[in-house]
């Protein structure tokens, strides 16, 4: 499967492949399609869908039709839901 990543805020299908998520060279947010999110965040992309469907999930940016999440802000989603256990 391709990836797709860009380092701006894309217009139309301006998306180019990185050689790892959060490449180095990259300086601006990482954009991911939505197969590439659901990928990160371990989850099917119909989960994804169902999620923006039902107002949950993280956040997205729509740009034209496309469906794009941002890199950072997956990995804070996934720190929102921390749980801190306790000892018994």
């Amino acid at each position: 499967m391709r990836k797709h990543v860009t380092s701006s805020m894309p217009t139309g299908r301006d998306v180019h492949p990185p050689s790892a998520y959060g490449s180095a060279h990259l300086t601006g947010p990482v954009w991911l399609r939505e197969p590439e999110a659901a990928e990160v965040l371990g989850f099917a992309p119909g989960t994804l869908r169902q999620w923006r469907h039902h107002g949950r999930g993280p956040t997205f940016h729509k740009v034209g039709r496309s469906v794009l999440y941002n890199l950072a802000e997956l990995h804070c989603f996934v720190s929102a839901g921390r749980v801190e256990t306790s000892a018994a």
